[in-house]
């Protein structure tokens, strides 16, 4: 898997110096990232659509795929919501503690959520639900899982979606909680963004003048 990677410099934090893997970028030596494997499994099995019909569809935005491609995409996300954790992997996991990230990938407005908890040390997803609401109650139960398996939370990393602030304030009390910086620098862009597509629209319309 590919991340972006940081360190804390607090000195007293007790994971100083400690690589944290952050947001997921990608599957290592995979093309498509979960946005597009979410909405493959959503297509494929919630919609029950064909090899075939989800590659016309992700035609449609763009994406060219062969039908081993999207079967290959499909089992992806099998593999995705079946994760588990176990053995020694478990065992470390619940020696060390985790700093525990929690991102969900909506393949369409107003359908099911797929809620990824993964290892920000290790980088080891620890499972992943799909949830027809992703409101306090629901992350609840996706925490709860974690804890269920032994696991010490140290951290949380998040979007700060507001049932999930409200879920972790609630399950794990003092348990720091940061803002994604990959969202924050995400959502501090998007001014300059927007900005930037106004100026280009009338540079645009200079030049064609």
């Amino acid at each position: 898997m590919v991340y972006h990677v940081a360190v804390c410099k607090n000195e007293s934090c007790p994971l100083r110096e400690v690589p944290i893997k952050g947001p997921l970028v990608n599957l290592k030596h995979r093309q498509y990232g979960f946005d597009v494997i979410a909405r493959v499994g959503w297509l494929r099995f919630q919609k029950e659509q064909t090899l075939e019909q989800i590659r016309e569809y992700l035609r449609g935005y763009g994406i060219v795929v062969s039908k081993s491609v999207v079967r290959e995409l499909s089992n992806l996300y099998m593999i995705l919501i079946s994760t588990r954790p176990e053995g020694e992997e478990l065992a470390l996991m619940r020696k060390r503690g985790v700093v525990l990230a929690i991102d969900g990938v909506q393949p369409e407005k107003g359908n099911e959520t797929l809620y990824i908890l993964r290892d920000c040390i290790s980088g080891n997803t620890i499972l992943a639900r799909n949830l027809e609401v992703g409101d306090t109650e629901g992350i609840k139960s996706l925490i709860e899982e974690v804890l269920s398996l032994g696991i010490k939370v140290m951290g949380v990393v998040s979007d700060k979606q507001r049932s999930i602030v409200r879920a972790v304030k609630d399950l794990l009390p003092g348990v720091p909680h940061q803002y994604s910086q990959f969202h924050y620098l995400k959502n501090v862009a998007k001014p300059v963004s927007s900005e930037d597509q106004t100026l280009k629209k009338e540079l645009k319309k200079r030049l064609r003048g």
